[in-house]
């Protein structure tokens, strides 16, 4: 696992699948600094998402002796729902204990977001890497499913995607915005609201050890 430029908050955020609004505390050198880092497994074969996410852990708390609480705290989400038409969603057949599996890119209409074996914990904690507030699941869904989002980013979600916005008009054939194409493609609502979430409060953090 490869890391570059990136800030402490931005690891804790990675090891622990939180929004950076779900994170606080800690001295202001955790959110300016950046490093890099090349991290191994120690044993062989591919480690999943899971254990990827303990690799990160476990280097926060040895190399910066990270030490932190959660919280439940109420804050502005976006909350995933059903829709009315019920999920568009197909049941995915691997291997439910395999690796799920997602990656973006765009197309000529949009942004494209799959989605292979993946429940909706995963589906909500990557979606709101484009999102300006956390996302939680409501929907109930407890399956793993296979799934496409095809979708045209607003000027503060493609900022935050690291693409250019699309300007009404560039493209006929344009993929619907995130909220439409939620309901259109999923069968499901991306709805603003509040909810109590996990917050991350750092009570430790020092600069790295040497290598």
């Amino acid at each position: 696992m490869i890391t570059t430029n990136v800030t402490v908050h931005a690891l804790i955020n990675l090891a622990y699948w939180l929004h950076p609004k779900q994170l606080t505390g800690g001295p202001a050198w955790t959110e300016s600094d950046k490093f890099d880092m090349a991290g191994k497994p120690d044993a062989p074969g591919q480690p999943n998402v899971d254990q990827m996410k303990m690799m990160i852990q476990k280097l926060l708390a040895d190399r910066f002796q990270l030490k932190f609480h959660f919280e439940k705290r109420e804050l502005p989400v976006y909350a995933v729902r059903l829709a009315n038409s019920g999920a568009k969603l197909t049941k995915s057949q691997d291997d439910p204990k395999g690796i799920p599996g997602w990656n973006f890119g765009r197309n000529a209409s949009g942004m494209i977001m799959a989605f292979r074996n993946s429940p909706m914990s995963q589906f909500t904690a990557v979606l709101q890497n484009s999102m300006d507030r956390p996302v939680v699941d409501q929907t109930g869904l407890s399956e793993r499913y296979d799934f496409t989002l095809n979708f045209t980013p607003d000027p503060a979600q493609a900022a935050l995607l690291g693409g250019p916005p699309a300007t009404a008009g560039d493209n006929p054939d344009a993929a619907p915005g995130l909220f439409a194409a939620f309901q259109q493609q999923l069968g499901l609502k991306l709805e603003p609201t509040r909810a109590p979430v996990d917050v991350l409060v750092i009570d430790k953090v020092e600069r790295p050890s040497e290598n």
